[in-house]
């Protein structure tokens, strides 16, 4: 089971975000096995080199292995990003289904639109409480590194996108820990959605 994640470009100036590559999140001894399927379909996927220098803001990233889709208009990236990188231990629990046209966040509605509904629903993906614990426990193990700025950033925009509070902290989160980060992000939430619109920002 490896869900998407997602890889959307940071705003500058009044630009509105854009999906840049495809994440796609496999379990850490799937990996070599997953590159291998890929290069077995050449018509579909062209082989990149590894990413061995992410930028700033996506240190995950680091030896994730890159893959040209063909098939996209855009020219899109598939990147392979194993679970630990993502503070993640990939499992039927953390992974849900069930995304349609209709329920899609706006900011990714387009990207839905002229796909039929049965294929959207099929598309695996991180649980909220899983992705928001996978920051923050990358965040915590960082502990001072410009790394844990990144990465609570990342927890940060998901928390801002969606209606969640410290009754919702306290029922996902049962480390003393993650659960005190999530409620200090909690805190700035009002006034960081006040100064942008977007929540993906």
């Amino acid at each position: 089971m490896s869900p998407f994640t997602y890889d959307y470009s940071q705003r500058q100036g009044n630009q509105t975000d854009a999906l840049q590559d495809f994440e796609l999140c496999i379990a850490t001894e799937s990996e070599a096995a997953a590159v291998e399927v890929l290069k077995m379909h050449p018509e579909q996927y062209k082989v990149l080199p590894d990413i061995a220098e992410p930028n700033f803001y996506q240190p995950h990233k680091r030896n994730a292995s890159r893959f040209h889709q063909i098939s996209t208009e855009d020219g899109l990236e598939l990147h392979l990003v194993t679970d630990a990188r993502m503070g993640l231990t990939l499992g039927p629990a953390i992974c849900q289904r069930g995304l349609t046209s209709a329920n899609a966040h706006p900011e990714v509605a387009a990207y839905c639109r002229n796909v039929d509904d049965y294929e959207l629903s099929s598309i695996c993906f991180p649980t909220l409480p899983a992705f928001v614990r996978g920051w923050i426990t990358l965040a915590l193990r960082a502990n001072g590194a410009p790394e844990e700025l990144v990465y609570l950033m990342q927890a940060e925009r998901l928390i801002d996108a969606n209606d969640v509070d410290s009754a919702w902290c306290e029922t996902h989160f049962t480390d003393e820990r993650q659960c005190q980060e999530v409620k200090e992000l909690l805190k700035g939430k009002r006034r960081r959605t006040i100064q942008s619109p977007s929540n993906w920002s």
